[in-house]
């Protein structure tokens, strides 16, 4: 499952970072029961509050099988809405704000059999923001605008 990688490279990442720092945080995913509520993906704690973070992770193929070009991380797509009609964006903005959590949505964009990936760091509350303004969703671009993980590292989307 391609969502359940970029989760696990998302620990790994920081897990990597912490230690190599000398930093006392650790990350972990969270893994989704079948009857118990997921609020958020990955969870790192940290007295440090800069690392006391929330990670949602999506992802999507930087083209689909057809050659077309990824364009637009649709909230209706790729964000599910409960049976009592809560949205997902609104649910996990809840749980940030009452956990004290500094929330990001990781996402990644995946190339394809020996491309390089991007995983890009958006703060959450500009995916709230954009979605309570009645965006369909966040585009690539608007998405591009926050750092790539992979290419500046844990230090230079934390700092």
């Amino acid at each position: 499952m391609p969502g359940s990688t970029t989760e696990r490279r998302i620990v790994q990442l920081l897990n990597d970072y912490y230690e190599s720092n000398e930093i006392e945080a650790y990350a972990h995913r969270l893994k989704q029961g079948g009857y118990a509520p997921q609020h958020i993906d990955v969870l790192s704690l940290s007295c440090t509050h800069k690392y006391y973070l929330g990670v949602e992770a999506k992802s999507a193929m930087k083209e689909d099988i057809n050659g077309r070009p990824f364009t637009l991380l649709y909230y209706s797509r790729y964000f599910v809405t409960a049976k009592d009609g809560t949205h997902q964006v609104t649910r996990t903005a809840e749980y940030l704000n009452k956990c004290g959590l500094n929330g990001y949505l990781a996402f990644e964009l995946r190339a394809g059999s020996g491309r390089k990936n991007h995983i890009y760091w958006v703060p959450f509350e500009e995916v709230v923001l954009n979605y309570n303004a009645g965006e369909t969703g966040m585009t690539l671009e608007q998405i591009k605008e926050y750092p790539d993980v992979l290419k500046v590292g844990v230090e230079g989307v934390l700092c």
